[in-house]
């Protein structure tokens, strides 16, 4: 069944192929007054439900996995912030990215498989800002609690929805910034 349909799309290739660039083969090459010959356009739909499309083993991609979410700064703008995932057992280890001015979103890829905490830090590193408790708890005045909530990431898996707006926390509550 494979077979088949691998052999009707290099069939239609090959048509393409002789349709449009048949001319060059057959030895005349088009002047640059010449109007150009439109290609023509061919759709190929796959209805073949017995062909699945498995993708490639890509290696170190398989093992590791992502995080992602949004930025929040008690300001108008955001600034540019180094946002890093720092493993909840050893502060040593950790993965990050660097944002642009304003920039809202992040993603940390090629994390490896562990438990990690997500924080922010401003360029000058006085302050900090991290997925806390106190951001599911809507970030008012009743909320105390600034833990940081451990995010766990998975061989292969992307993690979504960490939302670094805790810049409330008392001086020292957050890991410093990794060196």
């Amino acid at each position: 069944m494979k077979w088949a349909l691998i052999g009707k799309i290099l069939t239609i290739l090959l048509v393409i192929g002789v349709i449009g660039g048949g001319s060059y083969y057959l030895g005349t090459r088009s002047s640059s007054t010449a109007k150009p010959t439109p290609t023509p356009s061919v759709s190929v739909e796959v209805q073949d439900e017995d062909v699945e499309a498995t993708p490639e083993p890509t290696g170190e991609d398989e093992k590791t996995g992502e995080i992602s979410g949004v930025l929040g700064f008690p300001s108008e703008g955001i600034p540019p912030l180094s946002v890093y995932a720092i493993d909840t057992k050893d502060g040593s280890d950790f993965f990050f990215i660097q944002t642009a001015q304003n920039q809202s979103n992040f993603t940390i890829e090629d994390v490896e498989p562990g438990t990690y905490y997500v924080v922010a830090y401003t360029e000058d590193s006085k302050l900090s800002g991290g997925w806390s408790k106190m951001v599911p708890c809507g970030l008012s005045a009743d909320c105390k609690d600034h833990s940081l909530i451990p995010v766990e990431v998975k061989e292969g898996k992307s993690i979504t929805g960490i939302e670094v707006r805790d810049w409330y926390a008392p001086e020292g509550t957050f890991p410093t910034k990794p060196q």
